[in-house]
């Protein structure tokens, strides 16, 4: 009867050791030869559907095409619709619709697409359903804007409240060079009523801003966002972060502005920034439902020569700003120490300050964690050798995972060497981080390119490689595109001449 007993519990060890044991299963590969690039994992009723593009080619031609993503993880047989657009960098053809955006509202799939018709854009919004198809005769119109006759940029954005129960559209009209007119509008959360529309002009901008997390994932995190300058919170406050250069064409003059719950009332208050020149910034709700600008930059003048915000400069400076559509309030502001900028470097790679500075890199994501402290994940992506001519920096890809104090003082920095793209504004930097049962979950591929994972939040954090098998079919993770469905996550991969595959990672 002993024997009996310890046989069954050295069973039941076995069979807890593996069910706790990280399980990675991957779906096989399919060709699809005109395929551009994966743009992310749509819930469209429940269902988890993989959209990539078709390459535009030599003919104008434009095809979007959902993957059902089947149980056993196989990609079932794809939906394809022709004229759909999910690159929106400008509107080149007026036969063609631009998707802008997609959501979830209140169980249903709701994509927002544009329409061009010569200089003027009509925005539309329309349910998706299991077909994948986007339909105009059952869209409805949100609003009309206008573009340039030279350059035909569209600029429009999507945001919803954290609980999902209001959704903020708004676009720019092509303007003069002293204004821009903006126009808002608050939906209820099924986008089945307008709580209220405002057409506004300000000052013109420099970087409108218009740009957020991936229009094609409507399954990421309210703030996981880039470049992001409207916000809306639970009770229907508005804010929008307002940038205008002055006439030298460096020092930057930010301001918040906000609109009160109705839209009737517009406030606006300037935000204190001592430097002339920031890198990069992160514009979120904290849980107090403000308005919270965290900005590295520069405490240094501008080079002489200067492309963009990202090339030749320092960071040296942190600056966090809350904003409650009243009044603003300094938390943070403050130099980073040489240290503390060697630390955003993998040790192998670290040298004196003389020989490097922290250059270009994306706010990639942001998390806000249960005990009040914040995680923002930052793809490094140039580091400057010695000179300060335009294009002559080397890319790295560095990675690194930065733990913020309540009070926005550094806690801890991961960095990691990236091995997927090395470009800024792409999705495919070579990690992301998750909350994952209370605690905070790196994935990333290590040097070796084999994806790994870890808990940052542990003592001792040891990362475990599961991403063998990626590597042996030659594959890469889209590392920006993961999400989490039904228990486990969902992981899109890709390999060269146009292969793609999902696989399914379970860590309970």
């Amino acid at each position: 009867m002993k024997k009996l007993l310890c046989a069954a519990i050295a069973l039941l060890s076995i069979y807890v050791l593996n069910a706790q044991k990280p399980k990675l299963e991957m779906g096989e590969f399919v060709k699809h030869k005109k395929s551009e690039k994966i743009r992310g994992i749509l819930n469209i009723n429940g269902d988890p559907f993989l959209l990539i593009d078709e390459s535009r080619g030599l003919i104008l031609d434009y095809t979007a095409t959902f993957y059902p993503i089947e149980n056993n993880i196989n990609l079932g047989e794809n939906i394809r619709q022709k004229n759909l657009n999910v690159e929106i960098t400008d509107l080149p053809m007026q036969k063609c619709l631009f998707i802008t955006s997609v959501i979830n509202a209140a169980g249903k799939t709701i994509v927002f697409y544009a329409k061009r018709e010569k200089n003027d854009v009509g925005i539309y919004q329309v349910e998706m359903d299991e077909d994948c198809q986007v339909i105009p005769r059952n869209a409805e119109e949100v609003m009309r804007v206008k573009i340039s006759r030279v350059f035909k940029h569209l600029r429009f954005a999507v945001r919803q409240s954290p609980d999902k129960s209001k959704v903020l559209a708004v676009g720019m009209s092509a303007g003069t060079n002293k204004s821009s007119k903006y126009t808002f509008k608050v939906y209820s959360g099924n986008m089945k009523k307008v709580i209220w529309e405002k057409t506004i002009k300000t000052a013109r901008t420099n970087e409108p801003g218009f740009k957020g997390s991936n229009p094609y994932s409507n399954t990421k995190e309210v703030n996981s966002i880039l470049h992001n300058n409207f916000l809306i919170n639970n009770e229907g406050r508005v804010f929008f972060l307002r940038d205008k250069e002055n006439n030298s064409g460096k020092k930057h003059e930010i301001h918040f502005v906000s609109f009160d719950l109705n839209g009737e009332k517009m406030t606006e208050a300037e935000l204190p920034f001592k430097g002339e020149y920031y890198v990069q910034y992160t514009f979120k709700l904290n849980h107090r439902g403000n308005a919270n600008l965290i900005m590295f930059y520069s405490q240094d003048k501008a080079p002489a020569i200067e492309v963009a915000n990202e090339w030749g400069q320092d960071i040296n400076a942190l600056l966090s700003v809350e904003y409650d559509g009243n009044k603003t309030n300094v938390v943070a502001d403050y130099e980073l120490t040489e240290d503390q900028q060697g630390e955003f470097y993998p040790s192998k790679f670290r040298k004196s300050k003389t020989d490097y500075r922290i250059g270009a890199y994306e706010v990639s994501k942001t998390i806000d964690l249960p005990n009040g402290e914040m995680a923002m994940l930052l793809e490094q992506s140039i580091k400057t050798v010695g000179t300060e001519r335009p294009f002559s920096n080397t890319a790295h890809g560095f990675v690194c995972v930065a733990i913020f104090d309540s009070m926005f003082n550094i806690k801890s920095l991961t960095p990691i060497v990236a091995t997927g793209s090395l470009w800024p504004s792409t999705y495919h930097c070579g990690a992301n981080i998750f909350m994952h049962n209370g605690k905070l979950l790196l994935m990333y591929n290590d040097a070796d390119r084999v994806m790994n994972y870890c808990f940052l939040d542990e003592e001792d954090p040891k990362p475990v490689a599961v991403g063998k098998k990626i590597k042996d079919a030659g594959a890469r993770p889209a590392f920006m595109h993961i999400i989490y469905h039904k228990g486990s996550y969902l992981i899109p991969i890709t390999r060269d001449k146009h292969e793609y595959a999902v696989c399914e990672l379970k860590l309970e």
